[in-house]
């Protein structure tokens, strides 16, 4: 296998694609990824300056309310106190629900980024830390919508019809975040970051984030 100069590795499904084939002539590509990019809003110093924030300090409801009167794409740049939680810790939850259990104070508290930070460095509060694939979480936001909870999420790429129709019907709100900027958005916009929750999932454990102006937009 070392000695192959084709290496497959597993990809997230946020990413986008491209067709191609190899054969004893070469590496051919037949087709990119017919998917149509929007056009993103973080272009320049410009769209900083013009971007709406946010307080996220108060309660979720209100601030979803805001969010509702925002017009999509436009830049949002979010400072306050934010969990994160990816598939680990939505399975815990959905078990909570399944035996009858009483669900964390922090899913009615604080908006849910899709996220886990990557080994903390020597003299810096986060490790890498960007969103995940939303998606994989569609299968839980009907049961926690329909308590109230995780009505304010943040991750990045598309999101489902059952989503959308949970979101629609309890009245939550997805935020995209950039994927690819883990590494900048530890160093500028994470003020602080501890394990409140399930510390046993290690970079899956929720933790508690206060963050300053991390930018997102409406999806």
């Amino acid at each position: 296998a070392a000695s192959c100069f084709v290496s497959i590795g597993v990809s997230c499904c946020a990413h986008r694609n491209a067709l191609g084939y190899i054969s004893g002539d070469g590496v051919f590509l037949e087709r990119l990824c017919e998917c149509a990019v929007e056009e993103a809003p973080f272009k320049d110093e410009d769209s900083l300056n013009s971007a709406i924030k946010i307080n996220l300090n108060r309660p979720i409801k209100e601030i979803c309310t805001e969010l509702k009167t925002i017009e999509k794409q436009k830049m949002i740049l979010l400072s306050g106190k934010i969990i994160t939680a990816r598939d680990a810790a939505h399975k815990k939850w959905h078990a909570l629900i399944a035996g009858g259990k009483p669900l964390p104070q922090y899913l009615f508290d604080y908006p849910v980024f899709y996220a886990g930070p990557s080994t903390t460095p020597p003299g810096k509060i986060c490790g890498s830390i960007g969103p995940t694939t939303a998606q994989r979480m569609d299968f839980y936001c009907g049961e926690l919508f329909s308590r109230g909870l995780s009505l304010l999420t943040i991750a990045k790429g598309k999101r489902g019809t059952a989503f959308y129709e949970a979101a629609q019907k309890w009245g939550a709100v997805y935020l995209c975040a950039i994927g690819g900027t883990a590494a900048l958005i530890s160093e500028k916009n994470i003020l602080s970051a501890e394990i409140i929750d399930y510390p046993e999932l290690e970079m899956e454990a929720v933790r508690l984030l206060e963050v300053k102006n991390l930018p997102v937009f409406i999806s």
